[in-house]
């Protein structure tokens, strides 16, 4: 909420150029997602059936250094939210080790628990073109051992909108995989009685 604000006192500050043109698409594009995503019976509903092909899986959120905020948020609403572990990883630096482990040389549980696995890498259709080839290479090499491998697109013409396309998805995936976790999304537990046990000390 505090985000907008920000950017529009910097433009009357003059510390950047006007952003009017990109936060009315911005706002326009999330009030039409709004509409859909609020209606899980919507056949263009995105956020639902997202939530559907992951739900019962350890989401692992991949994207681009330029997303990376987006899969930080991705990962943190559905631990928050959702009430199961998720992990996120950024283009290029994952290809430098953690693609090893996705190699499938350890036999047994190991490797039956990387089916359990479900890969959502958050794109954008203007990715550096040498992004674009890791992230293509590094879904072949996944995608035979991964539960699920699902290439999810931002949406929208300004960087800001395209951006904010995919937060405000991830939350609405992070909503309905709480559904279907059957748990309530809005108590955190867990940070309650962490910031109950810091305050006595």
């Amino acid at each position: 909420y505090s985000f907008f604000p920000i950017l529009v006192v910097l433009s009357k500050l003059g510390f950047i150029k006007s952003k009017k043109k990109e936060i009315t698409e911005t706002i326009n594009l999330i009030e039409e997602k709004s509409r859909i995503y609020s209606n899980p019976e919507h056949e263009e509903n995105l956020a639902y059936k997202i939530a559907v092909r992951i739900a019962g899986s350890i989401p692992f959120i991949y994207s681009s250094g330029k997303f990376d905020a987006v899969a930080v948020r991705w990962a943190c609403q559905i631990e928050e939210n959702a009430k199961m572990l998720a992990h996120f990883n950024i283009f290029p630096e994952l290809n430098h080790n953690e693609i090893v482990g996705w190699s499938g040389e350890v036999e047994g549980s190991v490797k039956e628990l990387m089916n359990k696995i479900s890969v959502v890498i958050l794109r954008d259709e203007c990715e550096y073109e040498r992004i674009k080839y890791r992230i293509e290479i590094t879904d072949d090499l996944i995608r035979p051992y991964a539960g699920e491998v699902l290439n999810i697109y931002s949406e929208g013409k300004s960087t800001l909108a395209r951006l904010f396309s995919q937060i405000y998805l991830g939350d609405w995936v992070s909503f309905y995989l709480a559904i279907l976790n059957k748990v309530d999304p809005t108590p955190v537990k867990p940070i309650e009685y962490l910031k109950s046990e810091l305050a006595k000390v």
